[in-house]
């Protein structure tokens, strides 16, 4: 019973631990001509100049302002310089990379031995302790 739930956890963990991979960015169109600077603030360095419709990826948030990454540079503009562009098809993560990634993964994990010090499990007996789970508590 505690192997099934040594099992599970590292399951649980396996799972977390890929979708911490998958970085989720959202693509920005830029309304107005505005300028790129290399901080968050109006009195840092102009990077350069972005044109209405131009597509950019955000990065990071800081108060009112975007860090964004066009195909060249990084920098940040204010927040109200850019929309969500609703109507356009959104990407998502290329999911036969997702799969190769797990695959390689459960991989690493059958090329370890197991002891007693450092339990190991392999993909067909985690396969098999999710179905015992959710047989048990579905």
């Amino acid at each position: 019973m505690a192997r099934r739930y040594i099992l599970f956890s590292l399951l649980v963990l396996f799972i977390t631990g890929i979708t911490a991979f998958v970085k989720q960015t959202e693509t920005l169109t830029i309304k107005n001509t505005v300028d790129m600077r290399n901080g968050p603030g109006s009195y840092y360095e102009l990077i350069l100049r972005l044109n209405p419709g131009t597509e950019v990826s955000e990065i990071d948030k800081k108060q009112q302002w975007l860090k964004i990454q066009t195909n060249k540079k990084e920098g940040w503009i204010p927040e109200r310089a850019a929309y969500v562009d609703r109507d356009k098809k959104q990407t998502t993560p290329d999911q036969e990379e997702i799969s190769q990634e797990a695959q390689a993964a459960f991989e690493e994990l059958g090329e370890q031995d197991s002891t007693k010090e450092d339990p190991y499990a392999s993909p067909a007996q985690v396969a098999a302790a999710v179905k015992g789970f959710a047989t048990d508590f579905t």
